[in-house]
């Protein structure tokens, strides 16, 4: 009974993502105009940091109840399943997605500090509270990195079609765009946020209901659901054509959990055990390795490259499966 109950509040969770997350992407446009903020920037903060949530609780959470190696499963984990499994549904839904010249140079500097930060976890044999505060500084460092506007033209073209909408519409609002939209965009975040927590939520009660192995479970299963938030923006934004959106909240994402998020978990739990890194990085690699190669070829990502990252999401998984239970204690 308590199985089904949870797998309810599963479906529901999932619903209103769903709707919500049309909703959310919708604002975020609005807003990354009138603002002059690129697309890329709104993916790789605002949406990276409200759907990143659900792996921040957790590491609270997982820190509270004394299990820490929980949330560092989970932040590794989720930081692959971005980069395979949710790059690649948006790759077959988009059917191709263009990387502009300046994305693309973004992109290389996301990767690589991803890999880096990834690379460095496999060596260290433990961790510690410098190593926490490090990694914070590493995204704080990222986000002045990033602090980029579009094109001042490109922001008039778009301001002058908005204003001309509006006079055909003959619509007089009672406040400001900016604080009009501010305010859409954060009750849409807020949602966002309540919705992936009940996702989570539930799905990681069905996997305590199932008595999956602790060790894993927060690199699959957790994952799995943590991404969910992203899953659902990815589609919408891909829906609407927003490609530099939706990359931007995959890489800014990765990114967030690897570094700023993982950095507190070190911080409150220094000994934390990283091992399950060793695991997950060769299929991390690997995924990001076939991102490079495309990047460095300037051509766009077609189904075929989607094909390629969800199957190295399902030899992940069915890797995971087998040490789970033969490996795994």
């Amino acid at each position: 009974m308590e199985l089904f109950f949870q797998l309810i509040l599963l479906c529901v969770g999932l619903i209103f993502l769903w709707k919500i997350g049309e909703f959310a992407v919708q604002n975020a446009i609005g807003f990354s105009v009138i603002y002059g903020i690129e697309r890329f920037t709104v993916g790789f903060f605002i949406f990276a940091i409200s759907t990143g949530l659900p792996e921040m609780s957790s590491a609270i959470i997982s820190s509270i109840k004394k299990v820490p190696e929980l949330s560092a499963g989970n932040l590794m984990g989720s930081t692959f399943v971005n980069v395979s499994l949710i790059l690649g549904i948006s790759i077959l839904l988009a059917k191709k997605i263009e990387i502009p010249p300046d994305l693309r140079k973004k992109l290389f500097g996301t990767i690589g500090l991803i890999i880096l930060i990834f690379f460095g976890i496999v060596l260290a044999q433990v961790e510690n509270i410098l190593t926490g505060i490090l990694l914070i500084i590493i995204y704080v460092g990222s986000a002045i990195w990033f602090q980029t506007g579009i094109p001042k033209k490109e922001v008039s073209k778009e301001l002058h079609e908005i204003e001309a909408e509006a006079k055909e519409k003959e619509k007089k609002p009672l406040i400001s765009p900016k604080i009009d939209i501010s305010i859409k965009l954060f009750a849409s975040l807020l949602l966002l946020i309540l919705s992936s927590w009940l996702t989570v939520y539930s799905a990681t009660n069905v996997a305590e209901i199932l008595q999956l192995n602790l060790s894993i479970i927060g690199a699959t299963f957790i994952a799995i659901g943590t991404c969910l938030p992203e899953l659902t923006l990815e589609i919408h934004a891909v829906k609407q054509k927003e490609y530099s959106l939706a990359i931007g909240d995959i890489f800014g994402s990765s990114l967030l959990n690897i570094s700023f998020i993982l950095g507190l978990l070190i911080l409150m739990n220094p000994s934390v055990d990283l091992a399950l890194g060793k695991l997950i990085f060769p299929f991390l690699f690997a995924a990001i390795l076939w991102v490079v190669f495309r990047l460095l070829q300037k051509k766009p990502f077609l189904r075929k490259d989607g094909l390629v990252f969800i199957g190295i999401f399902l030899v992940y998984i069915s890797t995971m499966t087998i040490y789970s239970i033969f490996i795994a204690k």
